[in-house]
């Protein structure tokens, strides 16, 4: 009888496992392109100029090679202007006034100034200890210490961008990046930290942030889609967009819809969600839209709710993206 009963338990429990996983949520990452905060697309040329303070002239040789390597601007790096600055009799002070700055305006073309100050770039380790105790077999005390090393480093900047045809400020960016690392052991110091991989993760971090402000960047953002085993076109799309062929989702996502409309037992509320959020992410957001609006009416689900949110900051994202990549 208990066999039976056991038998009977474990039948019930993967069936209801099953069931769970037909009917559950399919999370993906997907790579979304964002717009950088402001628009220099009148900029031709980008300047690196001084970044005073610690750590500052590594923060400006890694910015030189990103923003060369975004394939937006041309560059010309800290030595260059230098020594054009040198040849002209211009000194890097005059170049945030409009009088002078204009002058080497006309000799880049509408260009771009970056300059700014290091505050703070600091790496500090500490190290500490936990006293234990263990019991072997036969309840023999032994006393034991862990020791952590606790590395972190700190890093606070503020970047000016500065139109050299005007002398007129841009924008300005107040960066803060900390991070760290732990390392433990019992009974020894731990090993140590690479100190140097820190301090070049502290301007690396400072340098991609500053990116964001002036260069569409890629992220991955998490997406959610809902299986459904009932409507097997479900799993199908799905499977295409974690590929990335959301024009294929969406076909699939339709024929959800198609097929089982009508049919009351299934809930087809998730064939519209899918095919919202496939919409979203093939920018049809007109039709992602209608889609999320006919998932929330069937089922009033804060998800859906969120959603139709996002897909309304994915259009204005999409509408500035569209205005940068214009002029490239």
């Amino acid at each position: 009888m208990k066999k039976f009963l056991r038998t009977k338990y474990l039948s019930s429990l993967i069936t209801l496992l099953l069931f769970l996983y037909a009917c559950g949520t399919t999370k993906l990452m997907v790579p979304v392109t964002r717009p950088a905060e402001i628009n220099l697309n009148k900029f031709k040329t980008i300047a690196i100029g001084e970044i005073r303070g610690k750590g500052g002239e590594d923060l400006a040789e890694d910015l030189t090679a990103k923003i060369f390597r975004s394939g937006r601007f041309e560059v010309l790096d800290r030595q260059h202007l230098n020594k054009l600055l040198s040849e002209h009799n211009l000194s890097f002070s005059g170049l945030v006034n409009p009088e002078t700055s204009a002058e080497l305006g006309q000799l880049l073309g509408t260009s771009a100034l970056i300059f700014g100050r290091v505050s703070k770039y600091e790496y500090t380790e500490d190290i500490t200890k936990e006293n234990w105790e263990s019991k072997d077999k036969k309840g023999r005390v032994s006393r034991h210490t862990t020791y952590t090393r606790i590395g972190r480093i700190e890093m606070d900047a503020s970047l000016q961008i500065t139109d050299l045809t005007t002398g007129k400020i841009v924008a300005i960016k107040n960066i803060q990046k900390s991070n760290g690392e732990k390392k433990s052991a019992d009974d020894q110091y731990p090993p140590a930290i690479d100190k140097n991989k820190w301090l070049r993760w502290g301007y690396q971090a400072v340098a991609n942030e500053f990116m964001k402000m002036i260069a569409p960047y890629k992220e991955m953002v998490s997406v959610n889609l809902l299986k459904d085993g009932d409507m097997p076109e479900l799993e199908k799309g799905i499977n295409f967009a974690k590929i990335g062929q959301w024009d294929k989702a969406i076909d699939y996502f339709e024929k959800a819809i198609k097929n089982y409309k009508t049919n009351l037992e299934v809930e087809i509320h998730k064939a519209y969600f899918n095919l919202g959020v496939a919409c979203e992410y093939n920018y049809q957001f007109d039709k992602a839209e209608e889609a999320l609006n006919k998932a929330y009416e069937l089922k009033a689900d804060e998800d859906y709710a969120r959603e139709l949110s996002n897909v309304k900051r994915m259009r204005k994202n999409h509408e500035k993206l569209q205005k940068q990549m214009k002029s490239i």
